[in-house]
C-alpha cells in the first residue's frame, strides 16, 4: 500500500498528512497449471476442464512489494452464486512481486459441472490486513472469465489414489483422469461421463477399458450388438425383439439384453455358424433358463408371457459321461409343430440334473426347453428376466428399502435371476439398506458365504456390463 504525502497550512501551522493510496488492479488473467494463459477460442469456449488446477494472475499498480492480497474465487450460474459449501468459495493467498501477483493453483471441481448451464468463475480481491475491497467479480471482460468446457475427454484413465478425480496434461498434449479407487465414486463418474455428458459417446477402444478398470474396479464384460449376430439385418431384429419386451414389460430393453447376453445368448448366439437366429436355441446355453417349462404356467398367469406361448412336442435328450462329468445331448427339432418351443426328456424317460453351487451342492432336477428361434427365446427369456426385475422391486419395498435405483434395479434383477428363495426376499435381506451403493463394496455386500459372494460377483460383472452397453446407445431404454 503506497503513501502520500501532503504539507497543510492549518491556523498558520504547516502540518504533514500521510495519506495511504489502496493499490488498484489493472488486469487480470486465469492460467493453466503451467503458468499459460488460457485464452478463448472464436466460440467462447476455453481449453480448461473440470478436476485440472488453474491460477489467477494479476495485474497491480500502487502496491508494496511483497503486499499480501487474498482472491476469493466464487461461482456462478447465470450469473448467479452458486450455493457456499465446503468446497467454495475458493480463497488464495498470494503476494505483488514486480507489480504481479500470482496466486497458488485451486482445483475445478466436477461437482458443480453442469451440462446445460455453463458455470462461470469469478473473483474478489482484497487486502490480507483489513477488509479494503480491491475489486470484485474480476475479470471484468466476459470474454476473460473461466468457463471449463466439461471433462476434456480423457486419452487414459488411471487409478492413483492420492490424486483422486484430477485431470492432467501430459507434453504431448494427451489428457489422462485419475480416479481414487473409492467405491462411492463411481455413482460420480457414471453422472459425469455416462448419463450427462457426450464425454465417452465417441471414446476409441482403449479410453473405455481403462475407464473400466480405473472406476468400476473390475474386468470389463465387453457385450455389445455391434459387429455381432451375422449381419446388421439381424441384429436390427434381435434389439427389435428387446425394445418389443420392453414395452411390454416396463423393463429397459438394455438390461434384458445384458442379462441374456451375460447368460449364453452372446457366446452362443452371436458369432459363426451360430448367428443364424431362425435356428432353434436351447434355453439354458442361450438364456441361462434351466427352469423355463416350471416356469412357463406362473409366466402367462402373471401375464409376462401370452397365453398363446406353448408347446407342442419334445425333444429327446442323451446322457453322455466323458472323465466323469455328464454332459446330456439334444437332439434336433425339426418340426415345433406351431408350438414356440419344445420340452427336454432324457432318453429313456426323467430329466436333467444338475450340481452347483446355487444349490448348495445338492443334486436337482432342471426344466430347459429348446425354443423355435433366437427371437422366439428372445420373447420368453425376458418374461424370465422381467418377472425377477419385478421381484427385486418387490422384495425392496417388503423389507422396508421403499423404491429402488435404477442401478439397483439392475443389480438385484439379476441377483433374482442367479438365485431366487421360496421366501421370496431373502436376496436383498442379505444386503445392507444403503441408498446408491456400489454393489462391490464388502461394507455393503454380503460376506462369510461363498455362494452368495459367488453370485454377487457376477451380478456385479453384469451391472458394469450394463453400464458398458448403455454408452452405445443401440436401445431407446
Amino acid at each position: 500500500m503506497a503513501n502520500n504525502t501532503f504539507q497543510l497550512s492549518v491556523l498558520g501551522e504547516n502540518r504533514t498528512l500521510d495519506l495511504k493510496v489502496l493499490p488498484e488492479i489493472t488486469d487480470s488473467f486465469w492460467l493453466n497449471i503451467k503458468d499459460e494463459e488460457i485464452p478463448k477460442d472464436d466460440e467462447g469456449l476455453q481449453d480448461i476442464y473440470y478436476g485440472e488446477k488453474v491460477k489467477v494472475k494479476l495485474v497491480v499498480s500502487g502496491a508494496e512489494e511483497g503486499q499480501e492480497l487474498v482472491i476469493t474465487v466464487k461461482s456462478q450460474d447465470d450469473s448467479m452464486e452458486l450455493a457456499e459449501s465446503e468446497k467454495q468459495p475458493f480463497v488464495l493467498s498470494t503476494k505483488v512481486q514486480n507489480g504481479e501477483a500470482l496466486s497458488e493453483p485451486f482445483y475445478i471441481d466436477p461437482i458443480w459441472f453442469d451440462k446445460e448451464n455453463t458455470v462461470t468463475y469469478v473473483f474478489d480481491v482484497k487486502l490480507k490486513e483489513g477488509d479494503s475491497v480491491l475489486a470484485e467479480n474480476l475479470p471484468e471482460a466476459e470474454e476473460k472469465r473461466l468457463a471449463p468446457v466439461g471433462f476434456g475427454k480423457p486419452d487414459l484413465f488411471k487409478m492413483d489414489p492420492a490424486k483422486g478425480y484430477s485431470l492432467e496434461r501430459e507434453s504431448n498434449g494427451k489428457k489422462t483422469a485419475y480416479t481414487g479407487g473409492k467405491m462411492e465414486e463411481i455413482e460420480l463418474y457414471q453422472s459425469w461421463f455416462e448419463d450427462d455428458s457426450d464425454e465417452l459417446d465417441t471414446a476409441k477402444k482403449a479410453q473405455i477399458k481403462s475407464y473400466f478398470e480405473s472406476v468400476y474396479m473390475t474386468r470389463l464384460m465387453g457385450w455389445s450388438p455391434s459387429g455381432e449376430y451375422g449381419n446388421a439385418a439381424n441384429r436390427a431384429k434381435i434389439i427389435a425383439a428387446f425394445e418389443t419386451a420392453s414395452s411390454k414389460h416396463g423393463v429397459p430393453a438394455s438390461i434384458m439384453f445384458t442379462y441374456a447376453a451375460g447368460e449364453g445368448m452372446q457366446l452362443r448366439c452371436s458369432r459363426g455358424p451360430l448367428t443364424d437366429i431362425n435356428k432353434p436355441v436351447q434355453s439354458f446355453q442361450a438364456f441361462g433358463l434351466d427352469f423355463f417349462e416350471e416356469q412357463a404356467a406362473g409366466l402367462k398367469k402373471q401375464g409376462y408371457l401370452s397365453k398363446s406361448f406353448d408347446t407342442k412336442v419334445t425333444a429327446i435328450a442323451e446322457e453322455y459321461e466323458v472323465k466323469g462329468k455328464k454332459f446330456f445331448l439334444v437332439k434336433p427339432v425339426k418340426d415345433f409343430k406351431g408350438g414356440d418351443y419344445a420340452i427336454v426328456r432324457l432318453k429313456g424317460g426323467g430329466y436333467y440334473t444338475r450340481s452347483e453351487a446355487a444349490d448348495g451342492g445338492k443334486t436337482v432336477s432342471v426344466y430347459p426347453v429348446v425354443f423355435k428361434d433366437l427371437l422366439t427365446g428372445i420373447e420368453g427369456a425376458c418374461a424370465v428376466y422381467a418377472k425377477a426385475y419385478d421381484d427385486a422391486q418387490a422384495s425392496s419395498k417388503k423389507i422396508g428399502w421403499g423404491e429402488l435405483t435404477q442401478n439397483q434395479k439392475a443389480f438385484f434383477g439379476y441377483v433374482k435371476i442367479q438365485k431366487t428363495s421360496t421366501k421370496g426376499n431373502a436376496e436383498l435381506n442379505r444386503y445392507r439398506p444403503k441408498p446408491d451403493a456400489n454393489f462391490y463394496d464388502r461394507k455393503y455386500s454380503p460376506v462369510g458365504v461363498l455362494e452368495i459372494e459367488a453370485i454377487m460377483d457376477k451380478s456385479y460383472r453384469r451391472y458394469v456390463a450394463w453400464r458398458y452397453i448403455r454408452l452405445g446407445k443401440f436401445f431407446t431404454e
